[in-house]
């Protein structure tokens, strides 16, 4: 009897268990995201880390406000060899390169005031580049701005090893 009633709460019990939804991982997607004067900027079109387009820097990444518009609202980040998790990259760093482009297509560059970049993840080819920046840039006119909670995460395209 006890076998019995053991298998009806199993047949009970099972569909449940069968029509359970599983909800999937939320997929992570490409993003920069700083505060310049007190206003938070979210750019969510990117280039992919990678070394083939790279001038100055060996392995660079861009992201813009508009992928239609890469003139205006769009942030590069480039740094020396192959990144290290937990180093930290710095004004001065040769072939260390950050520049902004504002809404009105004012350019901003390093300077000798601290700017700097700290890989948090670099998973190699398909993965993930993901860090943290903040610091000063300065335009042409020395009008500079300071960038502060500064976060990327962007794909990984290694096509030059």
């Amino acid at each position: 009897m006890r076998k019995i009633h053991f298998i009806l709460i199993l047949m009970l019990l099972l569909p449940g268990f069968a029509c359970k939804k599983n909800n999937p991982a939320p997929v992570a997607m490409p993003y920069a995201s700083f505060t310049i004067k007190g206003v938070n900027h979210t750019y969510h079109s990117y280039s992919k880390f990678s070394k083939d387009l790279c001038v100055s820097s060996t392995y660079c990444g861009q992201f813009y406000y508009d992928s239609d518009n890469q003139e205006l609202n769009n942030i590069k980040i480039g740094i020396p060899g192959d990144p290290i998790v937990g180093h930290i990259y710095k004004s001065g760093d040769y072939r260390f390169d950050v520049f902004y482009l504002n809404e009105t297509g004012v350019r901003y560059d390093l300077t000798v005031s601290p700017m700097q970049v700290v890989f948090s993840v670099w998973e190699g080819q398909g993965g993930w580049g993901k860090g943290t920046f903040s610091g000063w840039l300065r335009s042409s006119n020395n009008d500079s701005i300071e960038i502060t909670n500064g976060y990327f995460q962007g794909k990984i395209w290694t096509t030059f090893q």
